[in-house]
């Protein structure tokens, strides 16, 4: 197995990493970055499915980034990159279609260029997801990172993964179905618009479903009083029901986000078949009953969450909605899920609880009686607390902070005989007589002009992008990926399954197994025979020893 990043390496890489801002996204320092956490990231993955252990090099990442101090970087440019893909993205897709119509290639060349964009969200995504499984790295704005889980939880319940405007796309289909988007007259733009929503789409979906394994990794720790508390403002745990309850499946179909039917085509009809998604592939369940006992790793991902969540912050208070939707998910944990992992037969009970609290309602509900609580503790009056619990949030810091340096970039990029940038965006809000009411509006106004005036800079450097520039890292992302994972000594197929001996050969099935044990691996497996049948070790399964 050859890594793709050397300990040396990897402390090199995480030593140059550094913040950028959001008008600096795109720029060639930037995408030297990008590359950089991308292999990374992978180096990451490529330990954990080859099970390395920190003795044979696994770790060499986390201890690199940990050492530089640069966690809390990342979660910067996760933020950034969030920003832009919600934000700014939708500002620039129009202007990419008028591009591609007057230069072909400068078009292709900046659709690549807003993949990638779109892509770092989830490369980010990904190697938190990774390393928080076994490690809680050092960071100071670690409620950021629950913000940004908050949202993706949202858009994943909402069904919604496009903040273009447009036809609504469902990422689970695209590529597997002829899109009706495009007419018999669609010219090169039309055909361009549709790719980069779907692309837009497709790795929403990507991010939405990695925050679900980031998610479970980050509350399986011990968690800070901050982060305690940003667990509960930001009602992690409701949205957690929700993304299992029946409202959200009314948007995927009356199935999971994770889920999907499709027809195939047999010898006498088509047949409607269902799929699941797991370890970034489409399966299909073998049958109709399967679909009811078997827990993917994408639902048990939320069900652990929701069960880390109770044993991190305790019983916590619900309004009656969510009491609702508690009850709603409770009807899932069945008794062969229950055998099958014995922790949801205890947080069954506890919604148990719960839901016949709630019923109580009144002075007996879980509402009140924190209510009480924190009037015993802190001496609060009667009047003080008149309409149940106040829930205190704090701010998405690095949001803030990206914000303000581009409002301050953009006020220096204009000349100082000229008025600033946000004078010019008060003075058109009188000028076109915009209606505010509050000063939220009046920043979301702001925001949004700031938004528009980074698109147009960012327009400025697609004009002068090659596809040159660009396609290089295709090819290095390609290569690199394709050590990530171990593969089959007899098929070349992706493999879950090692020998417990030489820990080196890797297979996809039993039969595989046997074949090369046969045709020479008996001699060559590193330790003397033994009267003792071989075994494997295996992720997923156990399987029988060959004769």
């Amino acid at each position: 197995m050859k890594p793709i990043l050397s300990p040396e390496q990897a402390r090199e890489y995480a030593r140059g990493l550094r913040t950028f801002d959001l008008q600096e996204l795109g720029s060639q320092a930037w995408l030297e970055q990008h590359r950089r956490i991308e292999a990374l990231s992978l180096q990451v993955h490529q330990e954990q499915a080859f099970q390395l252990r920190r003795e044979e090099g696994g770790g060499a990442v986390v201890e690199a980034l940990t050492a530089a101090k640069k966690w809390d970087v990342l979660i910067r440019s996760l933020i950034a990159s969030h920003l832009f893909a919600t934000r700014i993205y939708p500002f620039v897709v129009e202007e990419t279609v008028g591009l591609m119509r007057q230069q072909e290639q400068k078009g292709a060349a900046a659709a690549l260029l807003l993949y990638n964009l779109l892509h770092h969200e989830v490369v980010l995504a990904e190697l938190f997801a990774a390393v928080l499984l076994d490690d809680l790295p050092p960071c100071e704005h670690l409620d950021d990172l629950l913000d940004w889980c908050r949202h993706r939880l949202e858009v994943l319940i909402r069904g919604s993964f496009n903040a273009t405007a447009g036809p609504t796309i469902d990422p689970r289909y695209v590529g597997c179905i002829t899109s009706t988007d495009i007419g018999a007259g669609a010219d090169a733009g039309d055909e361009l618009r549709r790719q980069l929503r779907e692309h837009e789409s497709t790795l929403s979906y990507s991010a939405s479903l990695t925050c679900l394994t980031l998610l479970r990794g980050l509350l399986s720790h011990h968690l800070d009083i901050g982060a305690q508390h940003k667990v509960r403002s930001l009602r992690i745990a409701p949205l957690c029901a929700m993304v299992l309850g029946g409202l959200t499946k009314q948007h995927y179909g009356n199935l999971y986000p994770w889920q999907r039917q499709k027809q195939q085509q047999t010898k006498t009809e088509k047949a409607n078949i269902l799929e699941y998604w797991e370890d970034a592939q489409w399966h299909t369940y073998v049958t109709a009953e399967e679909a009811a006992v078997r827990l993917t790793k994408q639902e048990a991902q939320v069900w652990l969450s929701l069960y880390e969540i109770k044993a991190l912050i305790g019983g916590d208070a619900y309004d009656p909605s969510e009491i609702e939707v508690f009850a709603g998910i409770k009807g899932r944990l069945n008794e062969s899920l229950m055998m099958q992992y014995p922790f949801l037969k205890e947080y069954r009970e506890y919604l148990e609880l719960l839901v016949l609290e709630g019923a109580k309602g009144g002075d007996g509900s879980a509402l009140a009686a924190h209510q009480q609580r924190i009037q015993d503790e802190y001496g609060f009056s009667t009047s003080t607390l008149p309409t149940g619990v106040v829930l205190v949030q704090t701010a998405n810091w690095y949001e803030s902070e990206l914000l303000e340096s581009l409002q301050f970039w953009a006020n220096s990029s204009r000349s100082k005989a000229t008025d600033t940038f946000i004078t010019t965006i008060e003075s058109e809000e009188v000028t076109h007589g915009l209606q505010v009411t509050s000063f939220a509006e009046v920043a979301d106004a702001t925001k949004q002009a700031l938004y528009k005036h980074v698109a147009t800079h960012f327009l400025s450097r697609l004009t002068n992008l090659t596809i040159e520039e660009l396609s290089g890292d295709i090819e290095q992302y390609l290569e690199q990926y394709d050590r990530v994972l171990p593969v089959c000594a007899v098929c070349n197929r992706v493999a879950q399954n090692r020998c417990s001996r030489c820990k080196e050969a890797w297979y996809c099935s039993r039969k595989c197994q046997v074949t090369d044990w046969k045709r020479g691996h008996k001699e060559a497996c590193g330790k003397p025979q033994v009267q003792t049948q071989i075994q494997l070790t295996t992720i997923q399964d156990t399987f029988d020893t060959p004769d």
